[in-house]
């Protein structure tokens, strides 16, 4: 009587669980859609977004999202920037790129120091992401950049905030760049 008691619990709070509506992981953001390049992405719907600032859509700069300002003394807005680099023959897979990426960073970004790396699956496809610390406009930031290797070219979700606000941003801007959709 007892495992039947047991059993007839967990059957009901299952049933409970699977009658709920779930919550949407995207409630509350916006999606952003970028037909030439193929592609979507969820943002903060209280975030803003600036598009393209290369005339040449084939590389550069494609949006930037970032977060609202929380007030005078919030002296650096958080944000989102993706965009397209083409490489080198020689890059010829994601693995390749995030080598490159360890090699090229450095001579664009002042004071840059890689802080950690690693693989993530987004969307079907195998990507790398790293962790670096630079100086920009003076002052210090973070970054965990995703990085794709795309018909050989490199694509690239970065978020970006300050050291000390990184830990607290950093689950966000896995949510945001997990979201990304490539048609």
């Amino acid at each position: 009587m007892r495992k039947i008691h047991s059993s007839l619990l967990v059957f009901l709070f299952a049933l409970i669980l699977f009658s709920c509506k779930s919550e949407d992981k995207y409630e509350g953001f916006s999606n952003y859609e970028n037909e030439e390049k193929g592609f979507s992405i969820q943002y903060p719907e209280n975030w803003n977004f600036r598009e393209g600032f290369s005339k040449d859509l084939e590389t550069g700069s494609i949006v930037v999202l970032q977060s609202p300002s929380e007030g005078k003394k919030d002296l650096f807005l958080e944000n989102v920037h993706i965009f397209t680099e083409p490489l080198p023959d020689s890059v010829k897979n994601v693995d390749d790129y995030l080598e490159y990426s360890k090699i090229f960073l450095p001579t664009q970004l002042q004071e840059m120091e890689i802080q950690d790396e690693g693989k993530i699956q987004i969307d079907g496809i195998q990507s790398r992401w790293i962790i670096f610390n630079y100086v920009n406009r003076l002052q210090r930031v973070t970054s965990i950049g995703y990085i794709f290797y795309r018909n050989g070219e490199g694509f690239v979700i970065v978020g970006t905030s300050r050291p000390e606000s990184f830990m607290g941003f950093r689950h966000l801007f896995e949510k945001i760049a997990t979201s990304i959709k490539f048609e």
